[in-house]
């Protein structure tokens, strides 16, 4: 409010309460980010793994040209006290669950997965590793990006190239434990 230079009363003609102020800067956030990797799905790729580092490169990129927005997707990831938060949280992580599903299944039919474990399974374990590197990056580097959020800083201040040395090395781990 002070920032836009409007009185406080006047946010409320537009928003019900400070709860619906949040949620709806959240859902811009959220669009935000997703065109951002829509943007990496729609450059093209050649297998799952060029994708997911596109995908993760297109994360960084949003975290860096947009601290605010990413901090605050971040930090009401973090909430688990707000019912509603914490409700929207797992929404968000059953959507991306589902579409890892879909993208590893294109894996599968084309021969580059093994075939003796479970897709879901799978797609639980890249996105639940993909969430760990915030914390490995916190451990290795001493990034406290949870702090970085709440000062509209890029969350993991680090560079682009930091980040995706380390991101590099997951994928070829993973590929090496999933695919033939």
């Amino acid at each position: 409010v002070e920032e836009v230079g409007i009185a406080k009363g006047s946010v409320y003609q537009y928003f019900k309460d400070k709860k619906d102020l949040y949620l709806y800067l959240l859902e811009l956030a959220q669009q935000v980010k997703l065109g951002y990797v829509h943007q990496a799905m729609a450059d093209g790729y050649s297998d799952f793994w060029d994708l997911f580092e596109k995908m993760f490169a297109s994360g960084i990129r949003f975290d860096l040209e947009h601290p605010r927005e990413s901090g605050l997707l971040l930090l009401s990831s973090q909430e688990k006290q707000v019912p509603e938060l914490a409700k929207m949280a797992l929404a968000n992580k059953k959507q991306a669950w589902e579409m890892m599903q879909g993208l590893l299944m294109q894996e599968l039919e084309a021969g580059r997965l093994r075939t003796d474990l479970s897709v879901p399974f799978l797609a639980w374990q890249v996105i639940a590793i993909s969430v760990g590197i915030a914390e490995y990056l916190t451990l290795n580097y001493g990034v406290d990006y949870l702090k970085n959020a709440q000062n509209n800083k890029p969350a993991y201040a680090l560079s682009e190239k930091e980040i995706m040395e380390t991101v590099r090395g997951m994928i070829a781990v993973l590929k090496k434990g999933l695919c033939i």
